[in-house]
Formats: C-alpha cells, structure tokens, sequence
C-alpha cells in the first residue's frame, strides 16, 4: 500500500518524484500518510533509502531516525504508551533510527539501503503517519518506494485490544469502569500538580472523570472541599474529562489544599457501560520553576548554585547556624542515608562480583579492564580502552562509591574529592563524556553520589564538598523524575533500573521537600515496569536470557526493601506473586554447567555459575525455584 500523501522538504525533487530529506538534523525530513488500516494486526513499513556517495556518515548506525505517529478513525492522534514493535523516542512518541548505507549502491554515484520496520497497529488506530527525519547524514538522500503491507495472523498480541481492569495492556491501555483506577503521588509543599494524558473512546460515552483525595504528612485523610473541584452527594471531590473523540488529550491542574503531603488521583468512567481506557499513565509536571531546564541556568551551572535556586524556590531552610544560601544540611539524616537501600549496586555485586568496580591503591578497577591509574586530576573524558562499557562504568562513579566504603579514611577523602572533580567538570548539559547523560549511567550514578555523600557526612569533611555532593544528589534525581513522570523510558528494563535509582535518593533523604514526589513517581513506574516486563505467570516479556537474569535479580535486591515497609508492600506482594514463577522458568534452561542456550548476538556473562552463586548466598535469593539452581561441573 502506497501512501496517501507525502510531504518533504521544499526544495527540487529528482525526476521521480521521490521525497527528499536535507541534512538539517531533525528539521529536514520526509511526512508520509497511510490511511485505510486495519487494526488488531501487524503491519511492516519498507522503503529504499538512497544517498550521494560523497555521504562521509554512512556507516552511522543513527543515520536517520524514523517516527511513527497513529490516527483514530476521527483523525485524532493516539498517544498510545507503547506499541509493540517500536520503542519510545526523544523526537517522535514512537520509532527507531536507521542504519546508513555503509556499502556503494548499485550506481557509481549513489549508496542505497532497503529498511523495514515492522509494527502492531493496536485499536483504535486507522491511519499512520511515518517521519524519517535527518539525523547525522551530511547529505540529502531521497526515500524511493515506501510502503506498508499486513504481515501475520491479526490480533496477535494478548491484551492489545482492551486492557483489562487494573492492568496494562501490552500497548499501554489502562481499561476505564465505573470503579477508579488510583495513582498515589508525593507532593511538594504549595506547589501544584498538573497530570496530562488521553482518554480513548468506542462507541458513546458520557465522559470520565479523576477522583480526589489528599492526605497529610502522617497519611490522615483531609476532608473535602478541595480548591478547583467538583462535588455530587456520591462524590466528594472529582474533575469532569468530556470525551468529545475517540482520542482526547486532557490536562487536570491540582491545588492542593494547606497541609496535604500526597494526592490520590482515581480515573474511572461515568458510565460502566462505556468502552474507555486510558492510553497510558498520565503525564506528572511540575511548575515551570520547578522544571530542570528553568534551573539549570547556565551561566551559574554548578551543583550548589542549582541546589539553592531550587531550595529558593519551594522555600527551603538556610544552613543552621547562621544567615546564608539554603543548605541541603537541614535535609540530612545519617542514619537514613547510612541505611539507605542502592538495589542497582547490589545487582552489580551479585552480577560481576564485590571487586568488579573499585577504587583501590589510587586505581579504578572495572572489570574485564586492566587497573587504570587515576591522575590527581582525572581527565573526564577518558577512554583508555577504547570500550564504550568502561566509560559508562566510569562515568557511573560506582568505583568512587566502593572507595567511599573503605574503612580506610584516605580512600575515603579520595573518592569524596574525585566525585567534587566531576562535578566541577560535568556542568549540567556540557559533559566531559556524552555517554554520562544516559539514562542508566545517570542511575548508577545517583545512587554512587549518595554513598559519597553519606560518607562526606559520616567523616564530617569540607563542608564545600557536602554541598556539592548534595546538588548533585538533588539535580541528578529532578532530571530522573522528569525522565519517569514524561515515561521517556516505559516499558523498557531501563525504567525499573531509573525508578530503583530514584526510590533509593527518596527514602535516603526523606525530609527534602522533593522526596515523596520522586518516591511516588518511582513506584508508580516500578509497578508499571515490572507489570509489562513480567506477566501474572512468571513469563518474562525480554527475549535476552541475560537480561532476564539481571531483571529477576533486580527484583529480589527490591523485595526487602518493599516488604519491610507498609507504604511500600502492595509492589513487594505483586514480585512475590511473580518472580517465583519468572525464576523457576528461566532455572529450567539451565545446563548441568551453569550456562543458558546462547540467544542471537545479546550479551552474556563470563561468570554466570558465580553469579548464581552469590545471588543463592544473599538474603536476595528466590523463594522458589532455588532447587533448580544449577550447579557448577567439577573441575576436570
């Protein structure tokens, strides 16, 4: 099937009429519409991409990036959560990028590559818009002969249709009744929610509305009325949503009223009758002042300067003692720092063992890695073995952390001054290396600079170097909580990974201000992530036994953590459900000797006989499934 229309940028089109995209990174690219689908089924987009054989960027792997955006019948765009198929992008809700044609074409004067992405097209969407935009091409290329064509069976995917209540379904759906489906979420003292999101309709409807309740520091419920709320002798407090589409975008501001420490926000459907979902889970903004990119500022980017703007803002405390700038000091308590939970550590030590990633006489150890000396003023942007995972590693500050834990005081001063020395040379949004603002190294990090900022504490070092380390702690987790409240990362290992992060600077700082919002949102994501990745039989939707191993892992470093708190049991008793029934499957493909069957060309681990072995010793390990686990060949 051809598509309905094409638009690309203005400019001269060769004789065949094909569209043309520039070399103006995203700004250049080719709109093409397909219209006439059929839901419920899969469906594969194809086309030829051909570029001058001056083209120095060909062997990129992000030649050009490709965006898919979906239409219901009434030609409102689905802002579906996830389809499966595609992964969540920066540019487009959906898509992937595509490889250069590294290779010469068949022309002299051309290089040409044929690329298909296929896709499921989940109810109610009737029409696709595909953007192939520029990305790091140096020369235009034209896109010849794009189309999509119905692949298998239709309907092929469980739960793609109407998610059913209290659950996702595989595209994101939370199915709508007359009984709400609740989000429980932290707020910052005085300031406003806004959640943004859609409602997905078939048929009529009468609409649906979100249900109200706030409660105070010491979870007391307040009673309505509520500032900006609608009441009915039924229900206290609520917000109307109209559906007047089959796909509607809603935007509810909340106030909360003096006093309330969280809000439960409750969405259901007036009508019981009615088919209404949720495309996905709405949407959590701050105010403006309270968004990253506001107090960021450029031209004062340092920890401690991004820290007191914010403080400054929602009307933090000043350092006790005297007049000054707000301090994080007012919002440190040892012992919950001390106890603080770091679950993305833990699975490291379980994965590759204690002295994988250390810091150790005046050496970084990141295994496989030989020991690299670390210079009295490291250079940020090494990268002496050429490896892409050592950079993260390095970029994480998991080793500093390690060195933060020795009992000797001159490694400890050692790892808290190296961690001052990155963020001296990492000012937000101009890093040393641009693998450090990945969302995984970012993780690792925050919960490395919390370890280093519990040691600070501990030693009662430079003050300076407390302050540093706690903006760091703050700025690091803000831009996670963007990352999990806009679910840039859903459904994908990565978020239960960030959403771990978050949860520990929560429960480690739990009298800032920030911290029952970030907590909220890491549990809000944490269930959603383990709900997609892990199904009420214990399937594990990741095709890579590797990271089904390091995702089960991650899920029993949790479980204490939830289960010993009552605000936090409910996802503990959804992993306890879960995770037996995910580790006795995956144990039975264990071989005598420890190994799982190799899996295409996805990552495997040396020493998974050890991994397995440390993860059985630790109070981590499986409730079941446990006498499945394999046991190591004897030497010989």
């Amino acid at each position: 099937m051809p598509p309905a229309s094409v638009r690309a940028d203005p400019g001269a089109a060769p004789p065949a009429g094909d569209p043309i995209v520039g070399n103006r990174n995203r700004w250049s690219r080719a709109v093409l519409v397909f219209t006439g689908l059929a839901p419920g089924q899969w469906y594969e987009f194809g086309a030829c991409m051909i570029c001058a054989a001056a083209e120095t960027a060909a062997a990129a792997k992000d030649f050009a990036a490709i965006g898919f955006a979906f239409l219901a019948q009434d030609r409102s765009e689905v802002d579906f959560a996830h389809v499966p198929g595609l992964a969540r992008t920066s540019m487009d809700a959906h898509g992937d990028w595509i490889a250069g044609p590294a290779r010469p074409g068949p022309g002299a004067d051309a290089r040409a590559l044929l690329f298909r992405r296929r896709f499921f097209l989940p109810v109610p969407a009737a029409e696709v818009t595909v953007v192939i935009r520029s990305w790091r091409n140096a020369q235009p290329f034209r896109i010849v002969d794009p189309s999509i064509r119905p692949i298998g069976p239709g309907a092929a995917i469980p739960g793609a249709g109407v998610a059913p209540q209290g659950r996702l379904g595989r595209d994101g759906r939370i199915a709508l009744t007359a009984k709400p489906v609740w989000f429980r979420h932290g707020l910052i003292p005085g300031r406003p929610l806004v959640f943004k999101g859609q409602v997905i309709a078939r048929g009529g409807t009468e609409g649906a509305l979100a249900r109200i309740a706030y409660r105070d520091a010491a979870g007391s419920p307040i009673p309505p009325p509520y500032p900006g709320t609608l009441a009915t002798l039924t229900m206290p407090a609520f917000l109307d949503i109209p559906v007047h589409r089959q796909a509607y975008r809603f935007t509810l501001k909340l106030a909360p009223p003096p006093g309330a420490a969280t809000v439960a926000i409750g969405f259901a459907a007036w009508d019981a009758g009615s088919d209404l979902a949720l495309a996905g889970v709405p949407d959590v903004l701050l105010d403006d002042d309270l968004r990253l990119a506001d107090l960021a500022d450029d031209t004062d980017p340092g920890a401690a300067a991004f820290l007191a703007r914010l403080l400054g803002r929602i009307g933090g405390s000043p350092a006790k003692g005297g007049p000054g700038a707000p301090s994080i000091r007012p919002y440190l308590d040892p012992a919950a720092l001390a106890e603080r939970p770091s679950p993305l550590r833990d699975v490291t030590r379980l994965r590759d063992g204690p002295d994988a990633c250390i810091l150790a006489e005046g050496a970084i150890r990141i295994a496989p890695h030989p020991a690299w000396a670390l210079p009295d003023a490291p250079d940020w942007a090494a990268d002496p073995y050429r490896s892409r995972a050592w950079r993260l590693a390095f970029q994480s500050l998991a080793w500093a952390c390690g060195g933060a834990e020795s009992p000797d005081r001159a490694i400890r001063d050692r790892a808290v001054a190296t961690a001052v020395s990155w963020s001296r040379a990492n000012p937000w949004g101009r890093p040393a290396d641009g693998l450090s603002l990945h969302p995984a190294c970012m993780a690792l990090r925050l919960e490395a600079l919390l370890g280093l900022l519990a040691a600070a504490v501990q030693d009662a070092g430079d003050e300076a170097a407390v302050g540093i380390l706690g903006g760091e702690v703050v700025r690091h987790a803000a831009a996670l909580a963007e990352i999990l409240a806009q679910h840039t990362v859903a459904g994908s290992p990565l978020e239960v990974q960030v959403a771990s992060a978050l949860l520990a600077a929560g429960l480690a700082l739990p009298s800032f201000p920030m911290a029952r919002h970030w907590t909220g949102l890491a549990m809000i994501a944490l269930r959603r992530g383990f709900e997609a990745l892990i199904d009420p039989l214990g399937g594990i939707v990741e095709p890579s036994y590797h990271r089904r191993l390091e995702i089960l892992t991650l899920a029993l470093v949790l479980l204490p953590t939830l289960n010993a708190r009552p605000d936090l049991a409910a996802l503990g008793t959804l992993l306890d459900e879960r995770v037996p029934g995910a580790w006795a499957g995956l144990a039975a493909l264990f071989e005598p000797d420890g190994a799982l069957p190799p899996f295409d060309d996805a990552p495997d681990h040396p020493d998974r006989v050890g991994w397995l072995k440390r993860l059985a010793a630790s109070r981590a390990r499986p409730a079941a499934g446990a006498a499945q686990c394999p046991q190591p060949a004897p030497a010989g």
